[in-house]
């Protein structure tokens, strides 16, 4: 991700992989974000209308604070945070992906088929490995069902390198 996010020259697309890395909401929660939905004091951000029309909230990582910053100063929108070509109308999901794609390709992954569920995605799966439970992962992720979310449990390389038999953990092994 620090990869993909260093070589995103556009500051527009810095901050929408941002968000979707470092938040874990999905495309069509991107799309209609506005700046009232985002509390520094709380650092969290409010998804309205989520999927199944219920809100909730997820984090709202530090360091993307200062890249909206810059883009707010930058882009001024009217409504939603991220707007297309008309002023007050949300960004098209097509550009959005496209952003991503372009992205990906900058940071010489262009061969890979990554989406925004890709960025939802390892969202979840790093906040697994970095040891946070899956029923706050669940919530975060805004998902109505704890199935929904148990797909992350699946073990990664990094995680299978740190597992300790429980055996050796008796300390003889006998």
């Amino acid at each position: 991700m620090a990869q993909v996010l260093g070589a995103t020259s556009n500051l527009k697309h810095r901050a929408i992989i941002a968000l979707f890395y470092g938040t874990g909401i999905r495309l069509s929660e991107l799309r209609f974000l506005e700046m009232r939905h985002i509390s520094r004091t709380d650092m969290q951000l409010k998804v309205v209308a989520g999927k199944g029309s219920r809100d909730r909230f997820t984090i709202l990582p530090a360091a993307v604070l200062p890249l909206l910053e810059a883009y707010y100063r930058l882009h001024r929108p009217k409504v939603f945070l991220f707007e297309g070509q008309t002023p007050g109308k949300a960004m098209n999901d097509r550009s959005i992906q496209h952003a991503i794609r372009m992205a990906m390709k900058q940071a010489g992954l262009g061969q890979h088929a990554f989406s925004a569920h890709t960025l939802r995605h390892s969202f979840a799966t790093h906040l697994l490995d970095a040891g946070t439970d899956i029923h706050t992962i669940k919530q975060l992720l805004g998902h109505s069902k704890i199935e929904t979310t148990m797909i992350y449990l699946h073990l990664t390389k990094q995680r299978r390198e740190k597992l300790v038999s429980p055996l050796d953990l008796l300390g003889n092994g006998n």
